[in-house]
Formats: structure tokens, C-alpha cells, sequence
């Protein structure tokens, strides 16, 4: 199955066969469930994704940039002195050599046995589900992981830490259970006899999410890692329907992928039509038009999924976050395939997936019909998330910090933090001073603009231009006030001078309280605030411009 990625819904389909010994052993890690369907699930924290997510963040990947937990620190402090290892300097030269990274080492690592790391299932031919590794001297490449395994301690590390991943994933089972996911998954698509479902809490994934799919002899085991949301003191994330969301959007691809794919005949036309007059406008991380048409797909019913749970409007709503993301034909597509769920089990029959394709491509092309050549993408709505999404992004991103002669030390290590960082996020991205003819310099891009109101001059201009106020003991902005120190306010709005790009702000009344504030859980919301506390930050508000 093609694996996939797109801005901030990044997600793996990794396939999993008779692994259910190396899945499910080890106490702590994760509780078993069924779901109302009768189908079953397992929440757990998967050892062989801790490992790999370990290398890849010591070969420097900034996609395994973990959230500042704990334990995140404990895997730091444990295996800083194994980064010279060979399983990590492979790790990074495969990442500059062949691209691996994100979505990639998930899919191995499903593939392996967490107790001996040898490969769960014959490696070559390769299996599809790791075309990604074409080129790999995988048996080199595994003896060297076994190695780094096996000198690091890590079995002894991942006990240690037994009682942390059972509570994380009993959090993650509760909320996913709760909102009914696999529930509604089933009764749309129908129950799989000879699949089981994995959900892993991602502790080190950052703000990623990943699926995947491991084929065994008329057996399948679909993973599923999601992002950690709202993490308490104790790391333990708190998931709302974001994450509900994000899980609806995985689980769906190891079902509409193959759709797309069988049906790419009928599908091609429209979508390379499509695909070819927006991608002047979009980085497509999917790379062609097939993945696109997956992506479309996903989403879309991931949209019908939200109108079941929650309703017409939070459903729009959605919708439009994923428009800001470029997928701009969204809302008919939703409402050809609308009917294609309303019969219970309906999807997942040839009948009903063969409609479904055949209502994207009708939606498709009555988007296409409907815009010519010299269409342009609309202003920036928001939210946070999208605001540097890849519409807006015809060039990269402008970084705007505190200059250096705003001179305090907090200012300076703010300055350096977004230095070090961008280029990662954003290759070629250029990072300015915020002088007082920083405002001038911006006028033609997306802007990300890091400081206190007296340390950089972009900051104030924005603040003055909204008509946001950042003090020592209090924000304000869209009438809502929130007292306290401490106080940091990140929001994103429409760049004043060009509404197609767009701003987004990270302000405080002091540099210091803004060092780490990418560790702010940043949803799909216009505006946070939040409160510093030592190096952990709660957020005491958050929402959308225009609503009360």
C-alpha cells in the first residue's frame, strides 16, 4: 500500500501478519478491547516504534522531535552516549541518500519481532508495504538495529517504563472507545473476519501520526500510531476529537487505498487534470495524482465520520481546515459520498466501493469543469495548524526573531531555537531579524514571527495591526481577556498585505516564557493561550476568530 503523507496529518499503512506473539507480549504496555462491532483492538505502546523512532530522532530527523515529556527526556538521557552507534549513522545517511524518514521506519518496524528484531516475514522480494526501503541493504541494516538494541539496553529501558505506556494507553483506548472509531469504521465499511487493529500512542513521534498494514497468510494486523494530545504533567495525553479525527483518517487508508488503486482506470483523468492545475499552488507530499485522490477520499469520509459524531456544522468546519490545506473540492465530494455510508457495511462491498469511485470522479470533475486555468486559491481562514501549510507556500516561510541587539540572554536562545529549527521544517526557509523595517521586508510570504513586544519590532506591528495586546500580567485579543504572567499567545491570521498568505504570531510579554512554546499543543484552533510553568506550558484558552 502507498504510503502517505500530507502537512500535518502524516500517516503510515504498514501491513502485519502472524506478529500477534511480538505485538501483544510484555505487561504494561497496553490494554486489549472489542469494540461494540465484535472486532478486535488493542491499545499499546509498540516497543519496535520506540526504537525506531529512537534512531531516527539520534540521526537527527526533526519529524521524531518528541513533545517534552518525562520520558521523552529519560530516552535522551539514556542513549545520548549510543549516537555514534552504526545503526544510527545508517539511520541518517539513509534519510539523506534515499529520503527515509516520517512514514518509513514505521512500516519496518511492524515487520519486525520485538524480542530478537529479526523480520517477521520473509524480506525478499521486498514486500510492497516497504517499497519505501528499495535499495536498503536491509540484512546489514537490521544486524546493526539488533546490535544498537541489544548494547543500549533498550529491552531493560522499555520495562522500566512498563507502568508509563500502560497509562498512555489506556488514555488513548478511552477517548478513541468513547467516540465510537472503530464503531463507526465497521458499520460503514463492515467487519474484517481476519484483521486486528493496533493503536500505538506515539511517545516520540512529536505531533505525527502514522498508519500501517503487515499481510500474513489470510491475516492482517492494521496499526495505527497517533499523536499525543493535551499531555498532562505526567505525559499522559488527554485526546479530544482531534485525535479521534486523526485515527478515523488513518484507519481509513488500508481500506481506501486499494480502492483508488483498483479503480485508477476510471479515476485518472480527472485527478491528473485536477493534480496538474493546483500543483503550481501546493507541495502534494503524496507526489502524484493517485495519492491525492487517497488523500481526497480519506478525508472526506473522515468529514462524514464528524457529521455522525457531532454533527452538520462541526463536520463544515472541518472541511474547512482541509480546504486551507488545499483540498479545495472537499465539500462535493462529501456530499456525492454521503450516501455511499448511509447503508450499514455498504462501502466495503465491490458495489459500494465501486459507487464511492465513481462519485469521486464526478465530484472531481465538476470541480475541475468549474476552475479554469488562472484560478487562485482563496484568503487564509485559519487555523493555527494550516498557516503554514503548503498552499500558502509557493516559496518558504519567513522566520521573523528578535535581533541581536535586543541583548538579553532569553532573546538570544529564542533566536537560536528558530534558527536551528526552520531549515528543518521548511528547507530554504530564510529567518529575519525583527528590525523596524522588518514589517517591509515581509510584504510577499508567510511569516512566523517569535518575540516579546520590546525585543522584536514585527511582533509589535502585528500586535498593533490585529489589535492584540500581550502585557506582563494579561493577553487580549477578540474581546476575551486572560490575566496572569507568565502568558504566552500564539494565533494566526490572513497577512494583512496579501490575504492569501498568512501571519502566525508566537508572542509573550517576556522572551524567556516563548524558549520550547512549539511544545504548545497547537490544534486546529485560530488562537492559544497558554501559561509557562518551568519548561511545561498549559493552555488556558483557545479558539477561532469570529465566535464568542
Amino acid at each position: 500500500m502507498r504510503t502517505l503523507r500530507c502537512l500535518t496529518w502524516l500517516l503510515v499503512v504498514a501491513l502485519l501478519g502472524s506478529c500477534a506473539r511480538s505485538t501483544s507480549s510484555g505487561e504494561g504496555r497496553g490494554e486489549r478491547t472489542l469494540a461494540a462491532s465484535a472486532a478486535q483492538v488493542e491499545f499499546l505502546v509498540d516497543p519496535r516504534v520506540e526504537l525506531l523512532c529512537i534512531l531516527n530522532r539520534l540521526a537527527g530527523a526533526p519529524e521524531y522531535e518528541p513533545f517534552q515529556t518525562a520520558y521523552a527526556k529519560a530516552v535522551a538521557a539514556h542513549f545520548a552516549g549510543f549516537a555514534a552507534h552504526p545503526a544510527v549513522a545508517r539511520t541518517r545517511d539513509l534519510r539523506e541518500r534515499l529520503g527515509i524518514g516520517f512514514a518509513t521506519p514505521i512500516a519496518l518496524a511492524v515487520h519486525l519481532d520485538a524480542e530478537t528484531w529479526q523480520p517477521l516475514r520473509p524480506l525478499d522480494p521486498l514486500p510492497h508495504e516497504l517499497e519505501g526501503w528499495q535499495g536498503v541493504d536491509l540484512p546489514l541494516y537490521l544486524a546493526e538495529l539488533r546490535d544498537f538494541a541489544e548494547r543500549s539496553g533498550f529491552a531493560a529501558f522499555a520495562a522500566q517504563h512498563a507502568a508509563y505506556y500502560g497509562a498512555v494507553a489506556a488514555s488513548v483506548r478511552h477517548a478513541l472507545i468513547e467516540r465510537r472509531v472503530f464503531d463507526w469504521r465497521h458499520r460503514v465499511l463492515g467487519v474484517v473476519g481476519d484483521v486486528r487493529w493496533i493503536v500505538s500512542p506515539g511517545l516520540l513521534s512529536g505531533a505525527n501520526s502514522y498508519s500501517a498494514v503487515l499481510r500474513g497468510d489470510g491475516f492482517q494486523e492494521r496499526h495505527q500510531v497517533v499523536a499525543l494530545e493535551l499531555l498532562d504533567r505526567a505525559g499522559v495525553p488527554h485526546p479530544t476529537e482531534v485525535t479521534a479525527e486523526l485515527a478515523v483518517h488513518e484507519i481509513l487508508h488500508s481500506d481506501v487505498n486499494p480502492l483508488v488503486e483498483a479503480h485508477w482506470d476510471e479515476l485518472a483523468a480527472t485527478g491528473s487534470r485536477v493534480y496538474a492545475l493546483t500543483r503550481e499552488l501546493m507541495e502534494y507530499s503524496s507526489g502524484d495524482p493517485e495519492g491525492m485522490l487517497m488523500e481526497t477520499a480519506v478525508r472526506a469520509l473522515t468529514a462524514l465520520y464528524t457529521e455522525d459524531a457531532r454533527g452538520r456544522g462541526e463536520a463544515e468546519r472541518f472541511v474547512v481546515l482541509q480546504q486551507e490545506l488545499g483540498f479545495f473540492w472537499l465539500p462535493e465530494v462529501v456530499d456525492r459520498l454521503r450516501g455511499t455510508v448511509a447503508a450499514p457495511g455498504k462501502l466495503g462491498s465491490v458495489e459500494g466501493g465501486t459507487q464511492a469511485m465513481q462519485q469521486l470522479a464526478a465530484a472531481m470533475k465538476s470541480w475541475s469543469d468549474a476552475h479554469p486555468a488562472s484560478w487562485e486559491i482563496p484568503p487564509f481562514r485559519g487555523p493555527i495548524y494550516n498557516a503554514l501549510s503548503a498552499p500558502r507556500l509557493k516559496k518558504a516561510p519567513l522566520y521573523v526573531v528578535a535581533p541581536p541587539a535586543s541583548g538579553t540572554a532569553a532573546a538570544a536562545q529564542l533566536r537560536k531555537s528558530v534558527r536551528a529549527r526552520a531549515p528543518d521544517a521548511f528547507p530554504g526557509a530564510v529567518v529575519l531579524d525583527g528590525t523596524d523595517d522588518a514589517w517591509a521586508r515581509v510584504a510577499d510570504g508567510s511569516v512566523a514571527c517569535y518575540g516579546s513586544p520590546a525585543s522584536n519590532a514585527l511582533t509589535r506591528t502585528l500586535l498593533a495591526e490585529f489589535g492584540w495586546r500581550v502585557e506582563a500580567d494579561q493577553i487580549a485579543l477578540g474581546g476575551r481577556v486572560f490575566r496572569g504572567e507568565n502568558l504566552v499567545l500564539i494565533a494566526a491570521r490572513a497577512h494583512p498585505r496579501n490575504p492569501r498568505l498568512a501571519v502566525l504570531v508566537y508572542a509573550s510579554a517576556e522572551d524567556a516564557s516563548l524558549v520550547g512554546v512549539e511544545r504548545v499543543f497547537q490544534g486546529p484552533t485560530d488562537w492559544v493561550v497558554a501559561r509557562r510553568a518551568g519548561d511545561r506550558f498549559e493552555v488556558v484558552g483557545s479558539g477561532l476568530f469570529g465566535e464568542d
